[in-house]
């Protein structure tokens, strides 16, 4: 068996793809029933279904490769902004006399705001009040005088509280920072770090007569409640320079998860407009999926 028929015999198990579990498959080793890993893949009749995706990576990035990662979390974040704020390219904004709405990303902070930028110019926001940082992509209404856009309030990508969130009835999960000791029987267990760990960024899937969609975040230093709910409301996790993998970004929050599991230090339960954010910290951290309670 190759690698990719054994990702596929593992899913439709109801198991993790993990790199260990799959040199077993492709090894002859077998990849273990189901219950030993502490998951069950059927519920009655009904089969438990588990998909996890990690974001692409590429071994070495160019100078090219970077500025089109910049380019893509825009236009990313700017199709999300745009059912929010109606909005016109910079260079026409320059323009225009009157209320303006434009799309752009923060270039650098001033003494009164920011430098904005898109894909046809820039311009100098003047706005107090807001905690932007360099990258996050926002929509500004206001007026442009005398070639700065004096702003009314920014409006960020955000989730909506609109959103229905899923579950998945008779399933619990546990998450961890280390690979348990002990696994309990018919849970679906997730560890973020050692053999069989989450890369940052990852989507985890879980269906069954319902779905709920995880999204892993690592945060850098130590990150709690607060800096989780700022990647919601930016609707991209935070990450530095350094974790540029691709061009392509894949830590735009495109769909609204169910549940974010932060990496954090410290344990922490919070929810933000129907979000679970949930930090296990050094423990380990049970979820109900059809309940949403955690333990």
């Amino acid at each position: 068996m190759d690698r990719k028929g054994a990702v596929r015999e593992l899913i439709s198990r109801g198991e993790i793809p993990t790199p260990e579990l799959i040199d077993r498959m492709v090894s002859g080793r077998g990849g273990g029933k189901p219950e030993e890993r502490g998951a069950e893949n059927k519920r009655g009749e009904e089969r438990i279904g588990v998909k996890v995706l990690s974001p692409e990576k590429k071994e070495r990035l160019s100078a090219q490769d970077f500025t089109a990662y910049y380019n893509n979390k825009y236009e990313g974040l700017r199709e999300i902004l745009s059912s929010k704020i109606s909005a016109i390219s910079i260079n026409k904004a320059t323009e225009t006399f009157g209320e303006v709405g434009v799309i752009g990303m923060v270039r650098e902070k001033t003494p009164t705001g920011y430098i904005i930028e898109d894909t046809t110019g820039s311009i100098e926001l003047v706005q107090k009040g807001s905690n932007m940082v360099t990258g996050d992509v926002i929509g500004v209404s206001g007026q442009v005088k005398e070639n700065r856009l004096f702003g009314n309030g920014v409006v960020l990508p955000d989730v909506s509280l609109t959103q229905k969130y899923g579950t998945v009835k008779g399933v619990r999960i546990t998450l961890s920072r280390k690979p348990p000791k002990k696994r309990e029987e018919g849970t679906l267990h997730f560890h973020a770090e050692g053999n069989g760990g989450l890369p940052n960024g990852s989507r985890i899937e879980i269906s069954g007569g319902g779905k709920v969609r995880i999204l892993f975040y690592s945060p850098l230093g130590k990150a709690g409640p607060q800096e989780c709910t700022e990647c919601l409301k930016k609707r991209h996790l935070t990450i530095s320079n350094k974790e540029i993998i691709s061009p392509k970004d894949d830590f735009i929050i495109r769909e609204v998860p169910d549940m974010l599991w932060s990496n954090s230090d410290n344990r922490f339960v919070e929810s933000y407009k129907g979000v679970l954010i949930i930090s296990p910290g050094s423990e380990t951290v049970s979820v109900d999926l059809g309940t949403r309670r955690v333990y």
